[in-house]
């Protein structure tokens, strides 16, 4: 109400909003905010998406930067809650930054520097890695790499065998292969027959034949000089 004329003034539209949600914000909504400022951590975030939900936080909170103390009480929510890398990194730099804003920039700074130097020396490290320890070769196994690029294309037109040349299988199944080798076995020894062991088969033998058999084994016998 106007004093000297008694009437109300109302304020214009923009203040009168920002006046009415100050008085009917959730009552719950600052201390959440709050409490969310002093848990929120980086971790796999980028610092651009962490900065975002920092400020996001701090307009719910109803935070204000207007005075040294306030950007002192921000910085210390921000330090703790972005990885600890860039924050050590920011605290031991030259001119340490003194506003909430002034973190934020360093942080993405040193956030961008960081990942355009893995993306240029990261992968010549890791192309460096590789190269250094290169796979070794079965020894065992044929090199397939003597062959030209020609016979290869020969090869694979006939559905021939790299390894042998033959049709029929592929090089991993190819007998003459070190692992599809097989063992030849060995010729089974005869058995050295001693005399009573002999005189008990010969018995044997005549004791499953019949007499015709037994004629016939007596001739053969009588005639090799047995």
């Amino acid at each position: 109400m106007d004093p000297n004329t008694g009437y109300f003034v109302y304020p214009a539209y923009a203040p009168f909003i920002v006046l009415l949600q100050s008085h009917f914000r959730e009552t719950n909504q600052i201390q959440v905010a709050n409490n969310q400022l002093a848990t929120i951590k980086q971790g796999k975030k980028s610092v651009e998406d962490f900065i975002a939900e920092f400020r996001l936080l701090l307009s719910r909170a109803g935070m204000t930067t207007n005075t040294p103390s306030d950007h002192l009480h921000l910085i210390n929510y921000f330090r703790r809650g972005l990885n600890q890398a860039i924050a050590r990194k920011i605290a031991l730099s030259d001119n340490v930054p003194d506003t909430i804003e002034g973190w934020a920039d360093r942080a993405i700074q040193y956030d961008t520097n960081y990942r355009l130097n893995q993306a240029i020396f990261g992968t010549t490290e890791r192309r460096e890695n590789r190269t250094s320890s290169p796979r070794q070769k079965d020894p065992n196994a044929m090199d397939l790499d003597v062959l030209t690029t020609d016979e290869r294309t020969r090869l694979m037109k006939i559905g021939a065998c790299f390894r042998c040349r033959k049709t029929g299988h592929l090089s991993r199944d190819c007998p003459n292969s070190y692992q599809n080798k097989k063992e030849v076995p060995k010729p089974a020894e005869t058995k050295k027959w001693k005399g009573k062991e002999m005189a008990a088969h010969i018995r044997t033998l005549l004791a499953s034949m019949d007499e015709e058999e037994k004629d016939e084994f007596f001739k053969t016998t009588a005639e090799e000089g047995f």
